[in-house]
Formats: structure tokens, C-alpha cells, sequence
């Protein structure tokens, strides 16, 4: 009684959901049989979103190249940017903006000879913002290779 109890939608429960008002009823019962009946509303309102690796991709020496690939939708109104590192295990990664060589289905070359960390590597980040789109933005997949 009195007990403070937290509700979590999480996972595929909250992608699969739109953006918009939803409703959640929720009945609490009693050992005897009494209940109670809550009803709480919430809005879903995802403005973007990052991907990235939460491990660089090792190297045993400093790529100089990478062939990015991402699946995606970014409707008008949307906006859509992909950065790759290839000092992923530096204190300061150097983040490079290679959306235009994505974009174009060819091989980014890094400008970034610097690397003082033990390990070499990559990583990549794509940053999507919905913007004015009017339909969702998705990605579903990023892959390609590096040298």
C-alpha cells in the first residue's frame, strides 16, 4: 500500500508506436478482490535519432577509405547525415561527414591521418531529424566495407 510503481514502454512496444496521442488503461486488484482502474495518456513525439557502433570496428592499421551503405526512407522535410571516424579509439575522435559519398554509392576517403590511441579503427554514425517530413523516417540497415 502506498507503493510507488513505474510503468515502462520500451523496446518494440514503443517503435512499433506512432507518433501521436495513446491511452493506457491500467486495472490494479487487491488480494480481497477490490480494484482500481487508472487511465493515463501520453504523447509519442520522436523529433530523430542517432545510430552508432557502441564498439568501434578494429583495424590493424588506420583505414583510409570506407564504402558506407544505409538503407533508409528520409522523406522531403526530413534530414539525414552520415559521419565516419577512423580514430575511433582516440581521446577526440576525428568525425568526418561522408553523407554525399553515401548519397552517391561511392567510397568516402578520410582527410584525417592522426591516431594516438594503441588501436586502430572505425566507426560510423548516422543522425536522422524528421523535420517537416510528413512520413516517417526509418533506417534498417547500414553495412558496406573499409580499408
Amino acid at each position: 500500500m502506498g507503493a510507488t510503481q513505474t510503468l515502462s514502454v520500451s523496446g518494440n512496444t514503443f517503435t512499433a508506436l506512432t507518433n501521436a496521442q495513446h491511452t493506457i488503461t491500467i486495472t490494479a486488484t487487491d488480494s480481497a478482490g477490490n480494484s482500481a482502474v487508472r487511465t493515463l495518456t501520453f504523447t509519442k513525439s520522436i523529433a530523430g535519432f542517432v545510430i552508432t557502433l557502441s564498439t568501434p570496428l578494429e583495424a590493424n592499421s588506420q583505414p583510409t577509405r570506407a564504402n558506407i551503405k544505409v538503407t533508409r526512407d528520409i522523406p522531403a522535410g526530413g534530414t539525414f547525415k552520415v559521419e565516419a571516424t577512423n580514430n575511433p579509439f582516440d581521446a577526440s575522435p576525428v568525425w568526418e561527414d561522408c553523407t554525399n559519398a553515401v548519397v552517391q554509392g561511392v567510397a568516402h576517403v578520410f582527410t584525417n591521418k592522426i591516431n594516438t590511441a594503441a588501436q586502430y579503427g572505425m566507426n560510423i554514425r548516422v543522425t536522422v531529424q524528421r523535420g517537416d517530413a510528413l512520413t516517417a523516417c526509418w533506417v534498417s540497415g547500414i553495412g558496406g566495407n573499409f580499408e
